[in-house]
């Protein structure tokens, strides 16, 4: 069909009597057309509009359970306007299969003039039941301008339910290489029930040019399955595509969104795999994965990525365990500015039951920087309230730099509780200019949403709250002092298995911990101990600093079991700074709300301060901003053991209320 034929019409649906008696009659076969270039259906020319293809079988025998052996390159090759392959009428849908059972081949093939088609409710791929495989190279290929169509449902209000696409059993189930088409509503990867796999080879859906698609949509209609393939379930190259949108999508789960039927079962991918550039993966299911991720951000062309509003590693209610086998989400080897989350409800991710929460990393190539991960729930159901946790980590940050974890702006902060091993782990795996600048800001990390001890007690991550270790340097935990959001800065490290904060090891120097409340509740009213004490800093760790003289940079380290509310430990931990915090006490500074032994703990370490001095212009006000309350601890107020020396204790008040007139003691 082709230079300006149109309205024309191969094979039939439905003679609406219900018994789909008229489609066999009106259906064609056609099949056996053994030419290595041509199309068992051509519909080519800029003219050539409004032709339907409806109920045939192309490249399979008369009773649609197998190819017939020499099949044309494609199955329809279409290269004009407005046309229509299948349809939401009960038996338009076509079934293509059996093309290029070897080669560059493909079941529906559009190019060049190939704008505003519709492809609606065909088997591709299969056979005429929808349970079997028969494949083709590719399902459906765009390619050199083929923009604007719409494969599987327009959302229209008319037969939405029944124009999805079943894509299965192919090569690669879709490979989009133009833009501004829509992907809606089609089974991908899986057999017609969406109940289990029939995986395409590689990718359920590959970009690897164009832009500005749509797979899925905002109406439930919309939503794909894509799930049970062999690599990726969605794949966006980094060669020339950005600015997709994927939405409202199952990804990696049955049509039910209770039952995992993984993407990259025995491949490396996972759900969706991003390397370009300002995508948009929002109001997802992103669950059951294999791989390495449910997401995975990586190289240095994908920036500006946003992933917003997704359940990844839960059911569909976003209350149950439904985890990717990988990372909830991996941003690694140069992906930088991406945004996971934000200050919006609506932007929350909830991101649990995974191995891993979401990783930072750097194993090759550039290091990620500059991404913000805000306003998420790591390790806790949607209602962040249960324990969901990720087996892990809640959030990795591996030789990456540079990188914001909540914020103060309102709604900016995440939880992160529940989770296997830390809350965050920040690990320059003692590699030079890694692991630096990154900043942790007004998250929850061991408690519910509220701040206080969830239903049944504490919920806290199952080991340290927030580690930074193996030369991790120069990270900010808290606020910067700079008066804008100071006090909405800090976080909340409370309810943890282990210590609050531990800064360890060489090379881990010149952190700063400030304005956190550590051990209590969010108002710093009430214990909500961390298990084995405050902050600890060891194993050769320096200048790092806890506190601080600037209005707000106080932490209240109070109510901790453990050794110490701040422990410094190890002869080669020297030059810490602890100052102007609040340790033994409640956020008044007047009531007692000690720490399980010491308020302060230096064993072995040298020439560390507790508390500060003057500041050279003779008032003595350096002095009094660097000094420490250290009171109402159940051993000692300040305890310095073996080798330590050269330590400096200098204007705190040790045993009394906050104006030093009134006693709170220490045991």
């Amino acid at each position: 069909v082709e230079n300006g034929a149109s309205n024309n019409q191969i094979g039939g649906d439905d003679d609406d009597d219900g018994l789909l008696d008229g489609v066999v009659w009106a259906r064609n076969v056609i099949a056996g057309h053994d030419v290595p270039a041509g199309a068992d259906v051509n519909i080519s020319g800029d003219a050539t509009t409004n032709n339907r293809v409806l109920g045939n079988y192309i490249g399979l025998n008369a009773s649609g359970t197998a190819a017939i052996a020499a099949n044309a390159r494609f199955g329809i090759s279409l290269g004009a306007p407005g046309n229509q392959i299948g349809g939401g009428t009960p038996g338009a849908g076509n079934v293509i299969a059996g093309h290029g059972l070897a080669g560059n081949a493909a079941g529906i093939v559009l190019y060049g003039p190939a704008d505003g088609n519709k492809i609606q409710g065909n088997r591709i791929g299969t056979d005429a039941s929808g349970a079997t495989a028969i494949r083709n190279t590719f399902g459906i290929w765009t390619f050199d301008g083929a923009d604007g169509n719409i494969l599987g449902t327009d959302a229209d209000g008319t037969t939405d339910a029944a124009e999805g696409n079943l894509v299965s059993g192919n090569g690669v189930g879709m490979l989009i290489s133009s833009s501004n088409n829509v992907i809606a509503g089609n089974r991908i990867g899986v057999n017609a029930a969406a109940s289990a796999a029939l995986a395409n080879d590689n990718q359920g859906i590959s970009f690897s040019r164009g832009g500005n698609n749509l797979v899925g949509g905002p109406f439930l209609v919309q939503r794909n399955i894509i799930s049970g393939n062999r690599q990726a379930g969605i794949s966006i190259e980094a060669s020339a595509t950005a600015g997709n949108t994927i939405q409202g999508n199952y990804i990696g789960t049955d049509v039910t969104g209770t039952a995992a039927i993984p993407n990259s079962p025995t491949q490396p991918e996972g759900g969706i795999t991003v390397a370009s550039a300002n995508n948009t993966i929002a109001d997802n299911l992103i669950s059951g994965n294999a791989g390495v991720a449910g997401v995975l951000i990586g190289g240095a062309l994908a920036t500006g990525n946003v992933v917003q509003g997704n359940y990844i590693g839960t059911d569909v209610t976003g209350t149950l365990d439904l985890g990717n086998t990988g990372d909830g989400i991996l941003i690694q080897d140069g992906a930088s500015n991406n945004t996971v989350g934000g200050t919006a409800a609506a932007a929350r991710n909830v991101i649990s039951g995974n191995n891993l929460g979401i990783h930072i990393s750097h194993y090759s190539g550039p290091i990620s920087t500059n991404n913000v991960i805000q306003g998420n729930y790591i390790g806790l159901d949607v209602t962040g309230t249960a324990d969901l946790g990720n087996a892990a980590h809640g959030i990795a940050i591996t030789r990456a730099n540079a990188n914001i974890i909540g914020g103060g702006a309102a709604g900016a902060g995440n939880v992160i509780t529940g989770n296997g091993l830390w809350g965050i782990a920040i690990d320059a795996s003692f590699t030079a200019g890694a692991a630096i600048d990154n900043v942790i800001q007004g998250n929850i990390i061991g408690l519910d949403k509220t701040g206080s001890v969830a239903i049944g007690g504490a919920i806290g991550n199952n080991l340290i709250g927030v580690f930074l270790f193996r030369g991790a340097a120069r990270n900010l935990i808290g606020t910067n002092g700079d008066g804008v959001d100071d006090a909405a800065e800090g976080n909340v490290i409370s309810g943890n298995r282990a210590q609050g904060v531990v800064i360890g090891e060489v090379g881990s120097d010149a952190n700063v911990v400030a304005g956190n409340k550590i051990g209590t509740n969010k108002l710093g009213t009430l214990a909500v101990a961390n298990g084995g004490g405050g902050i600890r800093i060891d194993n050769g760790a320096k200048h790092n600093t806890i506190g601080g003289t600037a209005p707000g940079a106080g932490n209240v380290i109070s109510g901790n079991q453990g050794v110490a509310g701040v422990l410094i430990s190890g002869a080669a931990t020297t030059n810490n700074l602890v100052s102007g915090n609040l340790i033994g006490t409640d956020v008044t500074g007047t009531l007692d709300l000690g720490n399980g032994e010491s308020g302060v703990a230096v064993i072995d370490g040298a020439d560390n301060v507790i508390g500060g001095g003057d500041d050279d212009d003779g008032s003595l006000d350096g002095v009094v901003r660097a000094r420490n309350l250290i009171s109402g601890n159940n051993q000692f107020g300040i305890l310095i053991f073996g080798t330590a020396a050269g330590n400096v204790v200098r204007g705190n008040y040790v045993g009394t209320s906050a104006g030093g007139s009134a006693p709170l003691g220490n045991a």
